[in-house]
């Protein structure tokens, strides 16, 4: 296909610039104007005429100049993906993203459109990850979920608070819940766990055996809480079944309790949440039972 005329290109920007065709008219009656002057001076032999002709046309030339200096938009260099990174102690991560962000930039410099799609598809997910994280949050599903939950606990320094509703009694059957137990063994940290119940009566031998099981290990301490024999009403906007590490530094919240497709919300050193279930912790120590007063009675 041949190019387009100049006389075309020109009428085309001329229509993206509205502005231009105003200034050029102005301009074009002031050029004409001197020009017709200065033909005239020169006739006549007037000098005035003449330079008058020049200055018109001086003044003209550098009032466009100026007009589309400032009607035309500064053009600004093409932004790079690359964003200066500050500085982060986890070396691993800094490097991490250098290496992520090189490789779409290499990605994109390829210019093919499927594999532009590709890379559209795949950073749109990490930006909907992602934005959890600005706020201290992030959600853990299935095997990432145990993979947290254990990490969390075997690097608790020094307390775990932790809650168990009758949804989540199926974990402790399996080997999820045997690894819990041992990661409070063998780690540093003092735990309490309150088992939750609705009424004295549902709970039976497997319940008690279960409660046994995790009292016995030397750092958890077992609590049962009986929501008809206590004053306290968890907020609605509480999740039941959570873990509050180390006064809070983590968080997490049982979301989905099928144990092959379990799901935590982890807040990170979040004030507003820290306030919130510590609150929650306390009203269940102050109106939760010793498992031996449960044993007993």
């Amino acid at each position: 296909m041949p190019d387009k005329s100049i006389t075309i290109k020109i009428i085309e920007s001329l229509k993206e610039r509205p502005a231009y065709i105003l200034v050029f008219s102005i301009s074009f009656i002031f050029l004409s104007s001197s020009f017709i002057t200065s033909i005239v001076g020169a006739i006549k032999s007037n000098d005035y005429l003449a330079f008058l002709a020049l200055g018109v046309f001086i003044i003209t030339l550098i009032s466009m100049i100026l007009v589309v200096y400032r009607v035309e938009p500064k053009t600004e260099k093409q932004k790079t993906i690359r964003k200066p990174i500050s500085e982060i102690e986890n070396k691993e991560i800094n490097d991490a993203i250098n290496s992520i962000l090189d490789n779409i930039e290499n990605g994109i410099d390829k210019n093919n459109v499927f594999l532009n799609e590709r890379i559209q598809e795949v950073t749109s997910k990490w930006r909907a990850i992602s934005g959890n994280w600005k706020d201290g949050m992030f959600v853990a599903i299935r095997e990432e979920y145990n993979n947290v939950l254990l990490s969390v606990y075997r690097r608790a320094k020094s307390d775990i608070f932790s809650t168990s509703t009758e949804q989540y009694n199926s974990t402790w059957n399996r080997e999820l819940g045997k690894a819990i137990v041992k990661a409070h063994e063998n780690g540093t940290a003092n735990v309490t766990r309150v088992f939750l119940f609705g009424k004295r009566s549902e709970i039976n031998e497997t319940h008690l055996k279960k409660m046994k099981y995790h009292n016995d290990c030397d750092k958890v301490t077992v609590r049962v809480f009986i929501d008809d024999e206590a004053p306290f009403n968890f907020p609605p906007e509480i999740a039941k079944d959570f873990t509050i590490i180390d006064n809070g530094i983590m968080i997490g919240v049982t979301q989905r309790f099928d144990p092959e497709d379990l799901s935590a919300t982890w807040y990170c050193q979040n004030e507003n949440r820290i306030d919130t279930f510590n609150r929650v912790k306390s009203e269940l120590m102050s109106n939760s039972k010793p498992l031996k007063e449960i044993l007993e009675g």
